[in-house]
């Protein structure tokens, strides 16, 4: 007959069948380890974008932070119950009185935006009141300081082109000088431009006869007249004449 094991035989054998056992266990594969690990999930911030701010803390503000007395402002909302009642109210810190309340529904993405008007140059207190998406009353204040508007600058009055002159007459003085004459129909020009293939020259506003020297004879020389001021030039004619070649 063979021998029987004795008891600290028997103990390891079924130490190495567990220690076999857990080798086993910790070589299979863990569902989902070659995936990318989920990204945790927090509580939506109060500014997170779309539909998160209904899991937002309700939220209130201004478009402007310092507006200007009399002009719109716009304001936001986010966190109260979706297709919930809330209001905007306008308070003047100076006098105990609403100055304008509006009622509104929020949207279904627990959000709500409108537009108010602080009339004048001081402080204010901008309540909105409403219920949170978790079902508690909402009452959130806001305290801008209007600021009066800059001023209005007016725009210049255009200048109007002066009114063109009229009967350019040109005579000969000599060889090589020419009389200007012309009718000036204008109170608003700074000046007049003579303009001359061989250049332009300037006369004075007022004037009304020009000399013109330095001319070619034998040449047809022609003459254009323009009465200008700071909006431009107005064309008042041109006249042409042959230059003889005569004595001075």
């Amino acid at each position: 007959m063979g021998r029987r094991p004795g008891p600290w035989t028997a103990g390891l054998v079924v130490g190495i069948i567990l220690l076999a056992g857990l080798t086993a266990h910790s070589l299979e594969p863990v569902a989902g380890q070659d995936e990318a690990p989920a990204q945790p999930q927090g509580p939506a911030p109060a500014d997170a974008p779309g539909p998160l701010r209904c899991g937002a803390s309700p939220y209130f503000a201004l478009a402007s932070q310092v507006p200007f007395a009399g002009e719109p402002v716009a304001w936001w909302a986010a966190g109260l119950a979706s297709n919930s009642q809330a209001s905007v109210a306008v308070f003047d810190t100076l006098n105990p009185i609403i100055v304008s309340r509006t009622a509104i529904t929020v949207d279904s993405r627990c959000e709500a935006a409108g537009i108010i008007t602080l009339p004048a140059a001081q402080q204010y207190r901008v309540e909105l009141t409403g219920t949170s998406t978790g079902g508690d009353p909402v009452d959130l204040n806001f305290y801008p300081r209007a600021v009066a508007p800059p001023p209005v600058v007016p725009a210049p009055t255009p200048v109007p082109l002066p009114a063109p002159p009229s009967n350019l007459r040109a005579t000969q003085l000599s060889k090589t000088t020419v009389r200007l004459d012309w009718a000036d129909n204008s109170t608003n020009e700074t000046g007049f431009v003579i303009s001359t293939s061989t250049g332009e020259y300037q006369a004075p506003a007022g004037a009304t006869t020009f000399s013109v020297g330095g001319l070619v004879p034998g040449h047809v020389q022609c003459f254009s007249l323009f009465a200008v001021n700071e909006a431009g030039r107005s064309l008042g004619g041109v006249d042409c004449l042959f230059i003889e070649n005569t004595n001075p």
